[in-house]
């Protein structure tokens, strides 16, 4: 955790003394995710991911959007005839680039680092149980999606996340496909 905060810290801090371009323009985000691996049998998990970011204007038509986001993300399954609830939480530090082709719309693309917070599965037959050692502490995506600016503060969006790495620490490769769908509010 320590890691990470130093990590936030430096980059967050950094943003506010670029030489060059506009200062930052920082807001809040939420909205809800469809997450699931990609080697699980079973249904998708709804979950939420909420978070903060910094816009900085590159010139008139690009944007670099840093962003701090919590995601709650997973798969039901069933194991042994039992209807199970695989939950994973992630502290994900996407690093977007956006760009407008036109005056309220944008396209973005961006690498996303994921760091594992916690990690559960409970069901039918059994109380929640911590299975974080199933799973890797780190994770990265490619991340592309696009949105609509409702007005100069508020953003409606939408952006797939693709996982490149094993989330899982065994012998089964499983990557992590999350929909987010959300709104974005900036700071006056």
């Amino acid at each position: 955790m320590k890691k990470i905060s130093f990590i936030l810290t430096v980059v967050f801090s950094g943003l506010f003394f670029l030489p060059g371009h506009s200062q930052p323009k920082a807001g809040f985000k939420a909205g809800m995710n469809v997450a699931s691996l990609s080697s699980f049998e079973g249904s998708y998990r709804l979950g939420i991911h909420a978070g903060f970011f910094a816009s900085i204007k590159l010139d008139k038509q690009w944007r670099f959007q840093p962003e701090i986001l919590y995601s709650a993300e997973g798969q039901h399954y069933s194991f042994e005839g039992k209807n199970r609830t695989l939950a994973l939480g992630y502290a994900q530090l996407p690093l977007m680039i956006r760009y407008l082709p036109a005056e309220k719309f944008y396209l973005e693309f961006g690498p996303q680092p994921g760091f594992l917070i916690q990690a559960s599965s409970s069901g039918e037959d059994i109380n929640k149980l911590n299975v974080k050692r199933s799973f890797s502490n780190n994770q990265f995506a490619l991340n592309a999606g696009a949105g609509v600016q409702i007005n100069k503060r508020m953003s409606f969006y939408g952006r797939y996340h693709f996982g490149l790495t094993d989330v899982t620490s065994g012998d089964i490769v499983d990557h992590s496909r999350v929909i987010l769908v959300g709104l974005s509010m900036q700071f006056k």
